[in-house]
């Protein structure tokens, strides 16, 4: 390798890692955009299959049930653990004392919050005695 190469090649692995995520910034990236109300941003967290339903709830995000509408005093989500599963990352958030798993998937290099495979685990509503 050339001198200029062996230079540029740190520049280069940063600009790659800078590229990724990691399915606990995609969490707090999601928790964040709900929060500020982004619908741009939470489209670019979500699974490609997932945007459809984002983009109804987002509609319905007005009613105090939709689970897109977080009160504003609403605290953060705080990523307990993170495990895979086969190509799924299964993260364990918890929202003030409840916590939830969220699936993510990978798409695009970028870790994404799938709404579907999310929604078949147990709800926030629901305590950890129901599983």
């Amino acid at each position: 390798m050339s001198p200029r190469t062996l230079a540029v090649l740190p520049l280069a692995l940063l600009a790659l890692t800078a590229c990724q995520s990691t399915p606990e910034q995609t969490c707090l990236a999601l928790d964040q955009a709900l929060h500020r109300r982004d619908l741009e941003a939470v489209h670019r967290l979500v699974t490609r299959a997932s945007v459809p339903a984002v983009d109804v709830l987002w509609r319905a995000g007005d009613a105090q049930s939709s689970p897109l509408r977080l009160p504003a005093q609403a605290p953060n989500v705080t990523v307990k653990a993170v495990r895979s599963q086969g190509v799924r990352q299964i993260a364990t958030v918890a929202r003030g004392s409840v916590e939830r798993e969220w699936v993510l998937l990978e798409e695009d290099g970028r870790w994404r919050l799938d709404l579907f495979e999310t929604a078949l685990r147990r709800p926030w509503s629901s305590s950890a005695r129901d599983d």
